[in-house]
This record gives structure tokens, C-alpha cells and sequence, in this order.
């Protein structure tokens, strides 16, 4: 009889250790899981970012030529009026 009950523990201890094993699996899968759609948003984030900032210089390269021809212009005006 003692045997049995040793051996009932036994099993009871694997089942115990092999449910806290798969519990203990599931929450490390959540925790990459949630990390993973973390690392995804921050990305999406990045990227429209970076879309901004080329859009950015697509429209200050422009002005910049802009006031460039303006600047080269004014100085050969204030040249010849000299």
C-alpha cells in the first residue's frame, strides 16, 4: 500500500511539473509574441518616419534652389548697380 501511494505521488509530481512546464511555456510564448507586435509597431513607426523625413527634403530641396537662384540673382543685381 505504501508503494501505491508513493507511486500516486510520483505521477502526480511529473503532471504537476510536466502542467507547470506547458504553463510556464505558454506565458514565455505571450511574452515573444507581445514583444514581437511591439517590435512590428515600432517599426511601422520608423518607417513613416523615415517617409516624412524624405518627403521633408523633397520639399526644402526646393526651396532651397529657390532661394539659391533669388540669392545669385540679388548679388548680380547689386553687382551691376555698382
Amino acid at each position: 500500500m505504501k508503494e501505491q501511494v508513493s507511486m500516486d505521488r510520483i505521477i502526480a509530481s511529473a503532471l504537476g511539473a510536466w502542467t507547470a512546464g506547458v504553463v510556464f511555456f505558454a506565458i514565455v510564448l505571450c511574452f515573444l509574441w507581445d514583444i514581437q507586435s511591439t517590435l512590428n509597431s515600432v517599426e511601422k513607426l520608423l518607417d513613416e518616419i523615415h517617409r516624412n523625413m524624405a518627403e521633408f527634403r523633397e520639399r526644402t530641396a526646393g526651396i532651397e534652389a529657390k532661394s539659391d537662384y533669388l540669392y545669385s540673382g540679388l548679388t548680380r543685381l547689386l553687382r551691376a548697380a555698382e
